[in-house]
């Protein structure tokens, strides 16, 4: 990372080496931590006595028990510039007092990675609660591409711990590398969060505009302080978003919108439906639905696929199952639905491809389902047609 900054800018880094008392047990590791912070606190203090560096200009980056020292030493610091915190350390710090942990009053602009926050032993490596300004929760925060998540298969080959360590610290470092694919920027993307109130919500579609002013989407890394005085207008949220398991990490990003008809003649039903999206570099399939879930006419179902880089979708091809039973209530299961309960009439499809810029809402393809109900398990293939866009929602 050192590296990374120096070759991006003219600028002064400075390592903290804490190594002596970062060690076991893991409880005095966590006390030592504000000794540590205070530390930093006085190397930036004296800075700004002695030779006049404002300590706006100064930007700490801590990873796992470092958040917790830049917050330590943000708390002793006037008008600290900001914060990065990777990975926040979950032991002793989850479900305390702000003057315990990492805060957004412990400098100008506060901003998180979560990167896992699975269990191991009997705690969590990291927390998932909110620390900044924003906090960036990649893939949910919790598993993270390219990291082993087949626990029992290293179970078999190395043990129980080894297996345990895999996953935890590939998850609890990856948002480092994603922090060093920002600095600076080569790829010509940017991996852009989008404020919604759950990654469940996200992972539907339900958060998938940044606003007129952008101040509902943010660049997770380096870059996060690019709008900060518009997003410091607003509370503390959290912004979620998809990675790729290489650099520079960036992913594509869809919102699939489907809209059935409203007749009188199509009586609501039960299934899935997919949705496979075509495009002059290639294809992706999302299931729009859930298994074995109402479906109903007149709704509209939403959410969220992501490609390696843009296909440039040109088209889709629709498809549509109908259960064979239904879950009535808790106990009871209806088996075989009827012919007339195997019906579905499609209004439309919008398919939004997300941009890197935060007030462009990118291309957007619209295509008009047929009058007719479709056929259940078979796929249509539809083209962009405006004829239905006068009462899309």
């Amino acid at each position: 990372m050192k590296d990374a900054l120096l070759n991006y800018r003219d600028c002064n880094v400075i390592i903290v080496d804490w190594s002596k008392a970062n060690g076991i047990p893991f409880a005095q590791a966590v006390a030592n931590t504000r000794v540590v912070g205070a530390e930093v606190a006085l190397l930036v203090n004296f800075l700004e006595d002695t030779f006049g560096v404002s300590p706006e200009s100064c930007h700490i980056i801590g990873h796992s028990l470092g958040t917790e020292i830049a917050g330590y030493a943000g708390e002793r610091i006037n008008r600290l510039g900001r914060i990065t915190a990777l990975d926040p350390a979950g032991p002793y710090f989850r479900n305390v007092s702000t003057v315990v942990r990492l805060d957004p009053s412990d400098a100008l602009f506060v901003d998180a990675i979560h990167g896992h926050s699975s269990d191991i032993d009997t705690d969590k490596p990291s927390r998932l609660e909110q620390t900044g300004h924003i906090d960036f929760y990649p893939n949910g925060g919790e598993r993270q591409p390219g990291c082993p998540t087949p626990f029992v298969n290293t179970f078999i080959r190395k043990g129980v711990l080894d297996a345990t360590r895999n996953m935890v610290v590939c998850d609890h470092y990856k948002v480092i590398d994603y922090f060093l694919a920002t600095i600076p920027n080569h790829y010509g993307c940017k991996p852009v969060g989008v404020a919604c109130d759950s990654w469940e919500n996200f992972v539907a579609g339900k958060c998938s505009d940044c606003a007129v002013d952008g101040s509902q989407c943010a660049i997770m890394g380096f870059q996060a302080d690019k709008k900060k005085e518009l997003i410091k207008q607003h509370p503390p949220r959290k912004f979620y978003l998809y990675t790729g398991v290489n650099p520079p990490f960036c992913v594509q990003l869809y919102h699939v919108s489907v809209k059935l008809r409203d007749t009188g003649w199509v009586t609501d039903t039960v299934g899935d439906m997919e949705v496979i999206l075509k495009g002059r570099y290639g294809s992706k399939s999302v299931n729009v639905s859930k298994r074995n879930v109402a479906i109903n006419s007149g709704m509209v179902y939403r959410t969220i696929v992501h490609t390696p880089e843009d296909i440039d979708v040109t088209s889709i091809a629709f498809r549509w199952r109908c259960a064979t039973f239904k879950v009535t209530d808790s106990i009871h299961i209806s088996m075989d639905a009827e012919p007339e309960q195997c019906r579905l009439c499609l209004h439309s499809v919008i398919v939004t491809t997300y941009t890197t810029s935060l007030t462009n809402p990118g291309k957007q393809v619209v295509i008009c389902g047929p009058i007719y109900p479709i056929p259940e398990n078979s796929y249509i293939n539809l083209k962009p047609d405006l004829s239905c866009t006068s009462d899309l929602y």
